[in-house]
Order: C-alpha cells, then structure tokens, then sequence
C-alpha cells in the first residue's frame, strides 16, 4: 500500500517516531535517577554494619561465659544419674533376660531359635509343625554380666536380609547359619532355596548334598551357573508367587504362613541367596528381584553385598553387618543400630545331619515313584508315526496297576470333544497339562494336529512352547498367549467359531456330517485342533461386555463345533464365584464329557466332576489324578493314577528333536505369541504388500491373528489423524510407527516432523528417502501460519503434544520479521517499561505493514485447522498427538469434530465416550490403544502399538 493509497500512512509513520523519541528519554532518566538512589542506599548500609559488628562481639563474650557455667554443672548432674542407669539397666536385664528366652522360643519356634549346640538328630520333627514356621530367626545373642537372651530377627514372612561384612568369610558365615536354621525348620516339600553363587565361594556347599540326593525333592536346593539361568529361575519364582497371591488375598491372609494350618498342601516357602558382585547382576535383574522379594508371598532375599550395586528392599528389610570387632555382629532397622555377640559355630555333622533328616521325611511321605518323562513318547519310539483320522490319545501318565493312563479326544463313536481339568495350587495340574501336550506333539505330525496354547494367568509354563533364539518353539503351535487378557480370549473362541463355520461349509460340500467321515472320504486338509486355556476362568470374571460374549460364543462352540475335529481343554483352580459364567454353565459343562482333577476341595470337586462326586478330595500327593470320561458324574467311571512328571530338561531335548524334525519336513512358522505387556511385532511382510499406499500403521488388533489396522488418508477432506494420550512410550510408538509406514510404503516425499528431534531422527533411521524438516514448538505457529499452505503434495505433517504450541491464535504475516520485539534493546530492570517498549516496537512493525497490500495475514490456528479439515484434499496429511481432552477444543476449536481418526491412549472411561461420543470402556492391559474412524469402522478397537523398534529383526 503506497503513501497515495492511503494518505495517513506517513503521518502514522511520522507521530510513532516521535512517540518512540520521548518515551526512551523517559526511560533513560529513570535509569539515572534509580542509580543514584542505589548508591546513596549502599553507603548507609555499610555504616550500619560497623555498628553491628561491635554489638555483637560484646554480646558474644557475654554468652559464652554463661554457657561455660550451665555446662559444667550439667556434667555433674549428668554423670550421677549415668551411674545410677547403669545399675538399673543391670538389674531389669537380669530380670527380662528369662522372658526374653521364653519369648523367643515361641516367636523362632524349633531350629529358628535354638542355640547350634541345641541341634539333634531328631530334627524331622520341626517339619511337621501345623502352624507353620515362625516368622522370627536367630542371628546370636545378647550378652551382659547379668545374662544373655537369643537376638532374633523378622525373616519368614516379613523380612528380607542383607548381609555386610569385612570378609566374603564373614558374609558367607552369616548366610549359612540363617540357611541351616530354614533348612531345619520348614517342611522340604514346601521349601526352595536358590543359590547364585557367581564367584563360587562354595555358599552353602556343605548342603550339597541336597542337589542330587535321590529321596529329596526335587529343587529343595538349586544353584543357577549363569545369569541367564538365575533370570530364568526368578522367572519360575515370580510365577509360583502370583499363584500364592490370589490365593492368600482370596482368604484375606496378610501372610503366606496364615495359610499354613488350613492348607493341606503347604505354600512354598522361596530363599534366594544372592552373591552381590560387582558387575554381575544389571540393573535390569536388580530391578526384577526388587520387584519380586515379597516375602508375604513367600519369596524371601539374602543377599551378600559384596560391592554390587545395592538392592533396595524397602525399610522392612533387615541388615546385618559383621564389619565390626571379630564376634560381633549389628542389626540396623528404623529405630537404630543393635549390637549382639554371634553364636558359636554349626558343628560339622549338623549339615548332615539335616540332610539325613529331610531325606527321611521326604521318603515317608513322597508317594509314587515320579514317572519318566520318556513316558511321553510313543511306546514304540517312532515320533509322528499316529493318525488323527478317529482321534486323539493322550498318555498323560500311569494307573494304579501300572498301565498307561490316557485320554481320548474323539468326534464320534463316542464324541469326547472337550475336557474339563481342575486341581488346587500345589496339586500339579500345570505338570498334567504339560504331559498332556508333550504326548500328542510326540505322537501326531503338525499336519495332523494344531494346537493354541493360552495361559491366563503367569504363562510361564507355556513359555517354553515359543522356543528361543528363533528356533526349537513347538511345531504344532499356532498361538501362544503367555498373559491372560479376556479380550484376547474372545478372539480365540472368536476365531475357533470362524474355523468352525469354514469347516461345516467344506464338510456339506463333499457330504459328511462329522469330522471323522470327513476324513473316511480321503480329505487331508484339516488338522484336528487342539485349544488349551489354563484358568480359563478369568476370561468370565466379572460382567464386562466381553465376559458376556466369551460366555454365550463358547456356549455355541461346544453344542455346534463337538463333531468338526475341533477340542478344547478348559483348566482352572477355581470355578467358584465366576457369576459370568454361572448363567450357561450347566449347559456348557453338560457338553464337556471328560473330567480330569487333581486333589482338591469338596466344593471344587463337585463342580469339576459332579455332585456325587468328590473323590479328588482323597488324593495325598502331588501329581495324583482322577480321569473320569462319562461326564465325571459316576465315581465308578473313575479312573485313577498319577501324572508323568515332564521334566524340565526332558521335554525341553523333546521339543528340540520336534523342531528339528520339522524344520526338515516342513515349510514351519514361528508361533504368533501373544504378551500383552510388549508391544506388537512389526508386521514386515505386511508392509511389503503395501508398497504405494496412503496409509499409516496404527497398531495391531488384539487376536489370535494380530491383523494390522491402518490409517487411511484418501483424497478427500476430514482424513487427518489425532493421537490423544499422555506424552509417553505408547504415543511415541504410535508416531514412530506412523513414520516408519511413511519411510517403508515410500508414497510420501516430505515429512515435516513439528517437535523434538527424536522425530527425525526415527525417520532418519527408518530410511526415509524424502524431504525432512524439523520445526521446533518454539516456532511452529509461525510456520503453520506461514510456510504450511505453500507445502508440496503428497506431504506427511506430524505434530507431537500440539499443547506445547504457542502463540497459535496470534496473527503472523509473510513479512514477520517487522514483527519482531528487539530483545538487544530491551532493558531488564523494569519489566513495566519492558512491556511499554515492546508495545511501541509493535507499532513501529505495524506501521512497516502498512506499506505492503500484498502481506497476507493468518493465525496458526486457523492454518492447523485447514489443515485438519481439508489438508488431505489438498495433498497433505495430518497426524496430530493432544495430550488430553481438554485441550482438543482449545487447539482445534469445532474442527476437531472433522478428525478423521482417533487414536486413545490410557484414557478413562469417562474421557473415552466424550472422545468418541459412545460408551466405551477404557481397554484393560498396557501397552494398549483404541481406535475409531468414523464411517469405516462400526465400532471403537482395541488394540497393541507397534514397537518402535522390532525386537526379532534387532
């Protein structure tokens, strides 16, 4: 705009020079006046405090000669009544040290509490206590010239131990003496120890004899020789312990040990003795043990500091120092520091004692001889020689007389589809369901059977079907689940009722009714399907939507897929309280003809079996079961023995020689494995086929398939995509998956990454081959305001935590640089005046515009809405991540109703249906989304974001 287009222009220009003229006189007189007054202010001070100082030396020679007086009459007083405690202090120990000792016998019951000259041979005795252990153990003992009492320490149940010392002797004495005493008090049956000894200072050596001791059980001691076996024996910890959990907060037990009188089979009682060196344990497993010493769960840490990294376990725990005088030792806790004298040394023959005396109780009450894991194999010894045509037969184990136990699984003649296995904690269910597996995968090929394994409990045990390294997972395998998540569960009931209806359409094509005639036919096509669910009941828990559906779908699979070569083995501990499945049970379980339980309850034994039924109830040991096929209504349809006892080294060559086998035979694929914890696998050949593609990759859909579920941005307004979620680990999974797409389908040629660097920095390391562009939030109103409508086409835009945007609804034109407060002339000493002389400078640019008609204006607001309505019509597609509801309308305005996805992360239930405008409930598990595209997709999905990096590709 020229001075003649708009006559006012000049003199506008003309009044704000004088203007800006006066006003920084103003302010530079101001300056000189504030000066001057700071220096008449500084000379007076410096006055006062001469003053001051001469004050305050007087005053100080004054006090200190009265405090020399106080103090020397309070020494005196002190120092009579120190003698007169002394004296008392005799006198009540003499007169306490007795109940202290009567005390201590009842709170460290048996060999916790006794002295080492108090062991005897007759130590058996200890195990078979009703109540359990003490929750208390002796370290020494108190000494004074008036008497001595035992000094004891929480341990079992409450506590766990760190150990000091000036010596690895010292440190490793003071583990061997707690260890004797567990060792000597707690039932074999119901204990574990772990040693991880990684400098081999022989800890606990002298029960060696516990490793390989023919009439001990099994694992009583263990020693792992390398980190990774000592992580994966915490691992199996951790396992047992979540079992425990449920179990002792199903009876509102504060400890493991309440549970003890009224368990016939005992929890286990868990002592893991660490050797903290250097550089051995990282901070990964330190973590891990932090998380798992629990030892109201029954998992109990010692641990030898021996310049390790510290393990933190909370103030509960107990630590023992043996760094001071030589026969000492120092209990710190809350309230202080304890010293006492130690004992005298374990006799020699005292480890052998124990030894002898486990061994002997163990053998009286061990039960049956376990049964080989060879057992497994087929009789002949020829692996995948059976055909599945009539059936499946399971040798799980031996009868009373002997023979082979087994289990049929049959479509007709007669139809034994399903199976029902019960068994309490401790019973060895989770051995049957392995010798179960192992003897069909040793028997039928992979072309013969199928099987989905779900665990919806730990899934630890069913760990070791995925194989490691990328090779040895069981070939038979299809799906694994090592986490219990029921909207997983649904999907495979979901995906079996799919299979199901393939099945029944291919059958009435060739004109049989059942598998078995299918097969009669000459049709090879279908393997039998075997579906493992252990504590299936979780899936029914509660009366969620989804419980509501697993209950009325697996209803319908059982009446309609009995004949299809379609089986389902359902375990559980308990079936008591599940109200979700309650209302169809009976028609359920009156589908399921064979019943298999381990011991267990009256109430349980009845459901698992029937009402006239509750033989389980008298099983003694572990691993004993009751077959019943006929419905397990008829006690004299039961069939009893025990269990083959799979091995853990056993069936682990099995499953290698399997795999092997396979490999050779067959074209095999790694089973889909479900964590729920971890992200989803990168979906590569997946990706390929998608080459060109305007889409982005949200995340994987939570079934047995893991389907990818994508992001469309079609050439058309309202495509763009908002991420909505805290600025966490899934959101940026989300965003990085986004560029990941972009960089493998190769459509887009420009990203524009508004944010933090790591944006680019993924693009970069995914090979995007385009244009890449950062722009700070500092500056990102500015460039939407200015530079975004000038973007090329086929561009991807994408915004992380649009909050930290600025300055959005401010106006910013092409000639902004006349806009701009110059800082170098601001002064700091009044931030009034500050404000006055960015206001001026604001006008100074206000006037330049005036001068240029051409300088279109805009907001980044308005741009970052064009964007969102219509930027795909134009080329250029939006990702946009929002940390909370709240703010949608603030940076989106109405707009934000033109979204054309969302994506939910870790939002309430609440936030969810404002969000999407429906109820919906937020997804249970992490990490986790929900997805919803209006007009694309009926419904809101759950799903897994893609890791940002693919763990099996690194």
């Amino acid at each position: 705009m020229t001075e003649n287009n708009f006559p006012y222009a000049s003199k506008l220009r003309t009044d704000i020079g004088h203007t800006l003229a006066k006003f920084r006189a103003f302010r530079a007189d101001q300056h000189q006046k504030a000066n001057q007054r700071i220096a008449q202010l500084n000379s007076e001070n410096e006055k006062y405090q001469n003053e001051a100082s001469s004050s305050l030396s007087n005053f100080r020679t004054a006090l200190n000669s009265e405090l020399n007086r106080s103090i020397q009459q309070e020494k005196a007083s002190y120092q009579d009544a120190l003698q007169q405690q002394v004296s008392d202090n005799a006198e009540l120990f003499a007169k306490t040290a007795g109940e202290l000792r009567i005390l201590a016998i009842q709170a460290a019951p048996g060999a916790l509490g006794i002295g080492p000259g108090e062991f005897t041979e007759d130590i058996a005795q200890n195990f078979e206590r009703t109540e359990g252990p003490g929750s208390l153990i002796r370290i020494g003992n108190a000494q004074h010239s008036s008497g001595a009492a035992p000094a004891i320490v929480p341990f079992l149940g409450t506590s766990n131990i760190s150990i000091y010392g000036d010596s690895a002797e010292a440190r490793r004495d003071m583990a061997e003496e707690i260890l004797t005493r567990v060792l000597a008090s707690v039932n074999p049956h119901a204990l574990q120890v772990t040693v991880f000894d990684p400098d081999m200072k022989g800890i606990l050596g002298q029960f060696g004899a516990l490793k390989n001791h023919a009439k001990v059980p099994k694992n009583i001691l263990t020693s792992p020789g390398s980190n990774r076996a000592f992580e994966e024996r915490l691992e199996e910890i951790r396992y047992e312990a979540a079992r425990l959990v449920d179990l002792r907060r199903g009876k509102n037990a504060d400890s493991f040990l309440d549970l003890w009188e009224e368990s016939r089979t005992k929890p286990t009682v868990h002592v893991v003795v660490v050797d903290n060196t250097p550089e051995v344990l990282d901070d990964r497993t330190i973590k891990f043990i932090s998380q798992i010493a629990k030892p109201e769960n029954g998992v109990h840490f010692v641990v030898l500091e021996s310049g390790g990294t510290t393990i933190n376990f909370g103030p509960s725990n107990v630590i023992l120092d043996r760094s001071n005088q030589r026969g000492t030792i120092t209990w710190h806790n809350n309230n202080g520091a304890y010293t006492v004298s130690t004992d005298d040394s374990f006799t020699l023959g005292t480890a052998s004692n124990i030894v002898d005396a486990i061994a002997k109780f163990a053998n009286a009450d061990a039960g049956p001889e376990p049964i080989s894991a060879d057992n497994l194999r087929p009789a002949d010894g020829t692996l995948w020689a059976a055909n599945s045509a009539q059936g499946l037969e399971a040798v799980i184990g031996q009868k009373e007389d002997g023979s082979p136990l087994t289990v049929d699984f049959r479509s007709a003649n007669p139809a034994r589809p399903f199976a029902l296995v019960g068994g309490q904690t401790g019973s060895g269910k989770s051995i049957l369901l392995l010798s179960l597996i192992y003897s069909l995968a040793a028997k039928y090929s992979p072309n013969e059977l199928e099987m989905y394994l779900v665990d919806f409990k730990e899934g630890l045990e069913f760990q070791r079907f995925i194989g490691n390294d990328g090779k040895n997972w069981l070939p038979h395998a299809k799906v694994v689940a090592l986490e219990g998540n029921p909207v997983f569960g649904l999907s495979v009931l979901e995906d079996l009722y799919q299979q199901f209806q393939n099945r029944s359409r291919v059958f009435k094509r060739v004109g049989a009714s059942s598998y078995d005639e299918y097969r009669a036919k000459g049709h090879h096509d279908f393997p039998r399907l075997l579906v493992v669910m252990d504590e299936f009941q979780v899936m029914f828990a509660g009366s969620s939507t989804v419980a509501e559906e697993a209950t009325n779908l697996l209803s319908r699979i059982v009446r309609e897929a009995r004949a299809y070569g379609i089986h389902i083995v359902l375990s559980t501990q308990t079936l008591s309280g599940i109200d979700g499945l309650q209302r169809k049970a009976d028609s359920i379980f009156s589908q399921v003809p064979i019943r298999i339980s381990m011991k267990n309850t009256v109430n349980e034994s009845k459901t698992i079996l029937g009402d006239r039924n509750t033989e389980p109830t008298l099983l003694k040991h572990r691993g004993a079961v009751i077959v019943n096929q006929e419905t397990g209504e008829d006690p004299a349809n039961n069939v009893r023995g025990t269990v083959t006892f799979a091995e853990k080294e056993a069936v682990k060559r099995l499953q290698t020689e399997l795999w092997e086998l396979g490999k050779n035979q067959y074209s095999m694929q790694r089973p889909y494995v479900f964590r729920g914890t971890d992200p989803a696998y990168w979906p590569v050949q997946v990706v390929d086929s998608y080459q060109g593609r305007r889409e982005v990759l949200v995340g994987a859909s939570l079934d047995v398939k893991s389907t990818p579920i994508t992001h469309h941005f079609e050439s058309n307004t309202s495509q763009s995509l908002m991420v909505v979620g805290n600025k966490n680990t899934t959101t940026q999974n989300i965003l990085a998956g986004a560029i990941r797409s972009a960089a493998e389908m190769g459509y887009y040629q420009s990203l524009y990454c508004v944010g933090d660097s790591w944006l680019s920095d993924t693009a970069h390391q995914y090979g995007f081959t385009g244009d890449i562009q950062t722009i700070a939030h500092l500056d990102a109103a500015q460039w939407l305001a200015t530079k975004s409508e000038d973007l090329p086409e086929r561009s991807l835009i994408i915004i992380e935590d649009a909050q930290r945007i600025n300055q959005l609804d401010r106006v910013f034109s092409k000639n902004e640089g006349n806009l701009e407060i110059n800082s170098s002339e601001m002064l700091d000493v009044d931030s009034g005046l500050d404000a006055l002389d960015a206001l001026a400078h604001s006008f100074d640019g206000a006037a330049n515009t005036l001068d240029d008609s051409s300088n279109s204006q805009a907001t980044g607001k308005q741009r970052l809405i064009e964007l969102v309505e219509k930027g795909s019509s134009e080329g250029k597609d939006l990702i946009i991540h929002i940390q909370s509801t709240h703010a949608i309308t603030n940076i989106l305005g109405y707009s934000s109703e033109a979204v054309g996805g969302t994506v939910a992360v870790n939002l309430r239930t609440n936030d969810l249906s404002a969000l999407f405008h429906e109820r919906v409930e937020a997804s249970e598990g992490a990490p986790r989304l929900q997805y919803s595209r209006p007009g694309v997709t009926d419904q809101v999905v759950t799903a897994i974001p893609y890791g940002s990096i693919n763990l099996e590709e690194s």
